[in-house]
């Protein structure tokens, strides 16, 4: 079995989806997932990240607008969310991004390391890996034709739609320099002092499906 682990708001539950569609046309439990909060399972083979500002960016909008309220996301914390700016929840947040961030990329020697940017840009490379992970290969064509379209966000911005309230859509325009156009450079200097180390490390960590 290979244990795999997605960080919030890097496509978790498109991965979900992926890997129990494998476990059912398998007739197995070849893969083990679960969403991280804040702690890496010790034993997780492949670990899914994304940028962490643009993991915040998509947490403003999903918090403040298009997620049910659960226990994770309540009404108080909509609240929250809604009474700050895009810059005042990316900004006043992204210390605490930091410790999560520094806390996996200091021990990425034990697992494989997929970034949310690269398995969104090659989906057939990143269904390849993962199949190539549990020995089912074979299973590919069937896998890739049935999750393929869910990897395409090529619709328009809906940030400020939602926002004001003139759209639920989860699914935003996909822009993986999101914080670079959506902050001016006074708030780009703010992120960068605060977490452009962490920035660097991930900008460096290897594209994986690259060997693919």
């Amino acid at each position: 079995m290979v244990k795999i682990q997605s960080i919030f708001k890097a496509g978790s539950s498109l991965q979900s989806n992926i890997y129990d569609y494998i476990n059912f046309v398998s007739g197995d439990n070849l893969i083990k997932f679960s969403r991280m909060l804040t702690v890496i399972d010790i034993d997780c083979n492949i670990l899914i990240l994304r940028h962490p500002v643009n993991r915040m960016i998509s947490q403003y909008y999903s918090r403040g607008w298009t997620h049910k309220l659960d226990e994770f996301n309540t009404e108080e914390v909509r609240y929250k969310v809604r009474s700050k700016t895009l810059s005042e929840y990316v900004v006043g947040g992204v210390l605490f991004q930091k410790k999560i961030y520094q806390n996996i990329l200091d021990k990425s020697e034990n697992f494989h390391i997929i970034k949310y940017e690269d398995m969104m840009e090659d989906p057939l490379a990143f269904m390849k890996f993962i199949l190539r992970s549990v020995d089912r290969l074979d299973l590919l064509d069937i896998v890739y034709d049935n999750f393929s379209e869910d990897f395409v966000f090529d619709n328009k911005d809906y940030s400020e739609d939602i926002s004001n309230g003139r759209s639920n859509t989860h699914k935003r325009n996909l822009d993986h320099e999101e914080y670079l156009h959506k902050f001016n450079e006074h708030e780009q200097s703010l992120i960068h002092k605060n977490i452009g180390d962490i920035l660097t490390h991930y900008d460096s960590v290897p594209n994986l499906l690259k060997s693919v």
